[in-house]
């Protein structure tokens, strides 16, 4: 009994707190509650279709997993060994130990039971045979199932290591992509290999990126409509308020340096390619809205007010009084100019 007694004495003492720690955290508490019943739904309904709008909203960055095939000649190898570089290694697997008799364009289950293993979005095959030779595929996947595929032939590649740069960008680093060609919004091959591209360099979801601190620049350039593409990497120097105003900005080419054209491509149907651009709002948001009340251009608040038009057949208006008049009677004053000539 004594020590349990002591056992009990000693987490009550670890209980007490001192005046200031008190209102601490009961200011703390009060303050979590608070938050805690704005974000609440009203209905079971609407609570279930936000968890399951929650669920289905995807914060985090894309994994990517490198494959090759039996045959996989050495440019496409370096090709994907760059391309692996230039992603972010924590979200990024290179598998080219192994060799894999797999076709993408006769049956994909294979790939899928890869992306699925591995939880990846994008998986980038790169095979060589006398037909198709230096082949790179890129597979992007939506709910581990294919949703689209281009395949684009290798036709040089000069490695970061042949520029003999330092590469001096942090790991994560969100690149700017920059497409040079009026090709890319002409041609439907091209389109979708811009939106293919866009998709895999996104490290990070951002909606604005500080130019001072940007030093990544992936370039796309496309002069005809054969296909052919050449795609290059710059590092940007330091940058500061009056260079970025001005826009010179001194670069230099860090590598690596891949000439590819495409070949092939498999668009999606629509109704997987509606589903997979379907935009959630998340809880916050949904919950935070406010209707009727929108920012303008200077950040100045805004609020819309609707008022019920009024009828104005039933206002309580003051009543005018009316002048009564008796029939037959004449005005006041021709009755006095009658009396007056009696008399005379």
């Amino acid at each position: 009994m004594g020590k349990k007694r002591a056992v009990k004495l000693a987490q009550k003492k670890k209980l007490v707190r001192t005046p200031g720690e008190e209102l601490q955290y009961f200011k703390e508490k009060s303050k979590a509650m608070q938050i805690e019943q704005k974000n609440k739904p009203k209905s079971h309904k609407v609570k279930k279709m936000l968890e399951k709008k929650e669920s289905i909203l995807q914060n985090d960055p894309k994994h990517t997993v490198f494959m090759r095939g039996n045959n996989c000649s050495q440019v496409t190898q370096d090709a994907m060994k760059e391309l692996h570089k230039m992603r972010d290694l924590n979200i990024s697997k290179c598998l080219m130990q192994k060799k894999n008799e797999i076709y993408p364009f006769e049956d994909v289950s294979r790939l899928e039971r890869v992306a699925d293993r591995h939880d990846a979005a994008f998986v980038i095959f790169g095979s060589h045979n006398k037909k198709r030779q230096h082949n790179m595929i890129f597979n992007r996947m939506f709910n581990h199932q294919v949703l689209d595929m281009i395949e684009v032939g290798v036709d040089s590649c000069t490695t970061m290591q042949t520029f003999g740069n330092i590469e001096s960008i942090e790991i994560g680093q969100q690149p700017i992509l920059i497409f040079q060609g009026e090709v890319f919004d002409l041609s439907q091959n091209h389109i979708r290999f811009k939106n293919m591209m866009l998709d895999l360099f996104r490290i990070k979801h951002l909606r604005n990126i500080n130019i001072l601190i940007a030093q990544r620049i992936i370039v796309f350039t496309a002069k005809t409509m054969d296909g052919s593409i050449l795609m290059q990497q710059f590092e940007s120097g330091k940058i500061n308020e009056g260079l970025a105003g001005e826009g010179k900005i001194e670069t230099k080419e860090i590598g690596p340096k891949i000439g590819m054209t495409i070949r092939r491509v498999r668009h999606p149907d629509n109704d997987a390619w509606k589903a997979a651009t379907k935009v959630f709002k998340s809880k916050k948001r949904a919950l935070d809205k406010k209707r009727n009340i929108s920012k303008n251009e200077l950040g100045q608040t805004i609020g819309k007010a609707f008022i019920q038009h009024q009828d104005l057949g039933t206002l309580a208006l003051k009543k005018v009084k009316r002048k009564k008049t008796v029939e037959g009677q004449e005005s006041g004053g021709d009755q006095d100019t009658g009396v007056e000539q009696a008399d005379e």
